[in-house]
């Protein structure tokens, strides 16, 4: 075998780095599917895990994010009350302070300011129909985290 020549040896480089960095993405977080990939089959989030049921019937899992993002599309914002539609502006905006409400770590930025990426529209719809189910502002708040920690291991 020949020596390599120094524009070949970029070229190695620059396709091992390319490999790295999709493969990277897809391990970190597929916007595709809303869960981070976990080596080890389940994400353990508050007191959901990856898998489980929640108490209002969806699972933690793709099926339920796909679910979350019908709910974002079918739920409109007009169908809430006025007090709800309230909560729903708030949770997905910033605190008098200028702090985000509900991290988005794929955006940087509140929910209602980021690019509609599914996460955002799966915490929409997720917020949506809790309203509709009655729960309260905290509860939503909280159930909104235990999602975001399924969706960005570690970075919630």
């Amino acid at each position: 075998m020949g020596k390599l020549n120094s524009g070949q040896i970029s070229g190695i480089l620059l396709s091992v780095a390319i490999i790295a960095v999709v493969s990277n993405l897809f391990f970190v977080s597929n916007s595709v599917f809303g869960f981070a990939k976990n080596p080890g089959g389940k994400t353990a989030a508050g007191n959901a895990t990856v898998g489980a049921t929640t108490s209002y019937g969806l699972v933690f899992d793709n099926s339920g994010f796909n679910k979350l993002l019908e709910y974002d599309k079918t739920i409109n914002v007009t169908s809430l009350t006025s007090e709800q539609q309230a909560v729903y502006k708030k949770l997905l905006g910033r605190d008098k302070n200028g702090k985000v409400i509900i991290p988005h770590p794929c955006c940087g930025v509140s929910i209602s300011e980021c690019a509609p990426c599914d996460h955002g529209k799966a915490i929409r719809g997720l917020i949506k129909y809790l309203l509709q189910q009655g729960w309260s502002e905290e509860n939503i708040l909280s159930e909104s985290l235990v999602w975001d920690r399924l969706f960005f291991p570690g970075q919630i």
